[in-house]
């Protein structure tokens, strides 16, 4: 682990003065995913500087930032019926678009940030994180095991399969 990581971390809401970083650092992700594991899990041209701050009105949307940089992000949203479909409730707070940068992979920061969501979401009221992930990202569907959170099953939709996790 590098000395003092997640010692100067800091997580926060985002800023509109963060959504290009937080476009950089999806796009690294997608082109990674795609690269390096072959899945099209996100197409690097749906993101744009539009599509970033489309989603910072629609979501809560954190980022980790070491000093002034942003190295990981995440979202909150309460409802997500498109993926959970008759699942989908009020009790569940719902996680998205956790990336961190890859030159912290394996640093612990991606657990942190889960962690710090978790807390997040029960200080709302709600006694489930929910989350899911492409369902051929086999890696990711370790990752997610290996974090304490139960698979629910899998949900197909025209363009790409989901797995389902939730924690309570």
């Amino acid at each position: 682990m590098k000395l003092g990581v997640l010692s100067n971390l800091s997580i926060r809401r985002a800023e509109s003065r963060d959504l290009p970083a937080v476009l950089e650092l999806w796009l690294e992700a997608a082109d990674w995913i795609y690269r390096e594991l072959g899945i099209h899990q996100w197409k690097p041209s749906s993101f744009t500087i539009e599509s970033v701050t489309e989603h910072f009105r629609k979501t809560e949307l954190f980022v980790a930032v070491d000093g002034e940089r942003v190295m990981g992000t995440y979202s909150v949203q309460w409802n997500d019926p498109f993926i959970w479909g008759d699942r989908d409730d009020e009790q569940s707070g719902y996680i998205h678009r956790l990336v961190v940068s890859r030159s912290y992979r394996g640093e612990g920061v991606g657990r942190l940030l889960l962690e710090q969501a978790a807390v997040y979401i029960r200080s709302q009221g709600k006694d489930r994180i929910r989350l899911d992930c492409m369902a051929d990202n086999v890696r990711l569907n370790e990752y997610y095991r290996h974090q304490g959170f139960e698979y629910l099953g899998r949900v197909d939709k025209p363009y790409f399969s989901a797995s389902l996790y939730e924690k309570k």
